[in-house]
Formats: structure tokens, C-alpha cells, sequence
């Protein structure tokens, strides 16, 4: 267990990946949680088990109750887990993409203090960085939402946050075509300039 960890942490980290997230949960926590969940399931499944013939139906139903809520907490575990991931990795891509952004600006600065007509591209780069501002917002949403999962409301949740996280990759995708177009602008800007 402690191996598949520690290679599940390095390979996260080679993505950019934190192990850790924004909202303080870790992604490969102590394995006492997740034998706490098994031994629930166990549990149930054994009064199940324990049923006969002779079981009355208030013991049938009990028993079914304890398996359907522990098969309940946890699915509710493991949305969140998912989710978790996929938050970790559009996070890593936002940041990656805010870089980009950052240095797109210095050399905004650098061609505009050399005498080139950055306008155009200065223009582009306001609707590059709201685009960026979208997505974050709702990646936030995204967490915000992940963090009151529980059983009684996972169905819920769960399709808030997928609304969020695909509202999230469909910004990201509008803030690369809008960056492929910047790097057009300023390819041809530095190739007139160069001509010049």
C-alpha cells in the first residue's frame, strides 16, 4: 500500500500535481479511513449474510438498510476522490496557462517599448485573461461545491460540480484559441518588424 502511494504521489507530482489541494483534503490519505468504509460495507454484508429463512422482514430490512447506506458513503467517497483529481489537474493547467499569461504580458511590454503597435494584441489579451478569470471562478464554484458532498446529497453535488468543472475546460478552451490568435498577431508583427 505505502508503494502504490509513493509512486501515486510521484506521479502526480511529475504532472504538476499537488498532493494536497486548495481545500486542505489529501488526495492519498491514511488507509484507516478507507478500511473504516470497508469494514462498514463487511459489516452489512455479513447481516445479510446472517439471514435465513427464519429472518423477519423488519431484519431484512435493517440489514438492506445498513448495505444500501454504506455503499451510499461510499460512492459519496469516491465522487469526491474523482473529483479531487480532476480539480488537481485542470488547477495544474490553469496555473500553467496564468504563466503563459504573465509572460505574454512582459513581452507585450517589450515589443510596445520598442515602437511596435501592440493594439490588437493587447485587445485579445484582455478577453485571453477574462477567459482565464472564468475559469477560475469556476474551478472555485467547483470546490466550494465538493466541499459540502456528503451521502444524502452526492447526486446532487456531484452534477453542480461537473457543470462547473466542464463551465471550467470550456473557458480554458476559448482561452486557447484566443492565445493561438495572439501568437498569430505576434508572429507577424515580429516578422514586419524584422522586414523592416
Amino acid at each position: 500500500e505505502m508503494l502504490q502511494r509513493i509512486a501515486m504521489d510521484s506521479n502526480l507530482s511529475r504532472q504538476g500535481i499537488a498532493p494536497e489541494f486548495k481545500w486542505g483534503v489529501v488526495l492519498s490519505p491514511e488507509m484507516s479511513v478507507a478500511d473504516a468504509k470497508a469494514a462498514k460495507i463487511q459489516s452489512a454484508r455479513d447481516a445479510v449474510a446472517a439471514l435465513d429463512e427464519d429472518s423477519t422482514r423488519d431484519e431484512i430490512a435493517a440489514a438492506t438498510k445498513q448495505l444500501r447506506e454504506s455503499w451510499r458513503d461510499v460512492r459519496a467517497s469516491i465522487k469526491m476522490h474523482a473529483g479531487q483529481l480532476a480539480y488537481g489537474e485542470l488547477k495544474a493547467v490553469l496555473a500553467g496557462v496564468q504563466r503563459l499569461s504573465d509572460r505574454l504580458e512582459r513581452t507585450i511590454e517589450r515589443m510596445q517599448a520598442n515602437g511596435a503597435d501592440v493594439s490588437e494584441v493587447t485587445a485579445l489579451k484582455v478577453t485571453f485573461d477574462g477567459q482565464l478569470a472564468s475559469a477560475q471562478t469556476h474551478l472555485d464554484a467547483a470546490a466550494a461545491a465538493y466541499l459540502g458532498i456528503n451521502a444524502a446529497n452526492v447526486d446532487q453535488k456531484d452534477k453542480t460540480v461537473r457543470d462547473e468543472m466542464q463551465a471550467a475546460r470550456e473557458s480554458l478552451r476559448s482561452a486557447h484559441k484566443t492565445l493561438k490568435e495572439i501568437t498569430q498577431k505576434l508572429r507577424t508583427q515580429l516578422k514586419e518588424t524584422r522586414e523592416e
